[in-house]
């Protein structure tokens, strides 16, 4: 009975072996993890850009699901430049650390790449 438990686990194996293919990451699924991170993040009011820029960029190309939201790839890397408007009273420091991480953990989590976020606070609001 185990040699044919044996037998069957390594042909099981070699089918695995066989499978090929690509896993493809869009980049405006990047940008819609970062908008959901941001969302979670008490200090961010928003992000930045204006509506007309929004919603020009996501008819006219398959950019980030929202503004202030700009995804690169460089090669295995991934690259966010955020913008934001902060709370009033937030530190801005710790502000960029905390999306940094945040940003970094789950996209690692995801999709098992490393990425650099880059944070521009655009401005404050209550």
């Amino acid at each position: 009975m185990a040699v044919a438990e044996a037998r069957r686990s390594n042909r099981t194996k070699d089918k695995a072996k066989a499978v090929d293919g690509e896993l493809v990451i869009d980049r405006a699924v990047f940008g819609e993890i970062a908008s959901r991170v941001l969302d979670d993040i008490r200090d961010v009011r928003q992000t930045a850009g204006d509506l007309m820029k929004g919603f020009l960029g996501r008819l006219l190309t398959r950019g980030p699901t929202r503004p202030g939201i700009t995804v690169e790839e460089k090669g295995e890397q991934v690259a966010f430049h955020i913008e934001v408007v902060a709370r009033h009273g937030a530190n801005f420091y710790d502000l960029w650390h905390e999306i940094q991480r945040r940003i970094a953990e789950r996209v690692l989590q995801m999709t098992g790449r490393s990425c650099v976020v880059n944070v521009n606070v655009r401005g404050v609001a209550l």
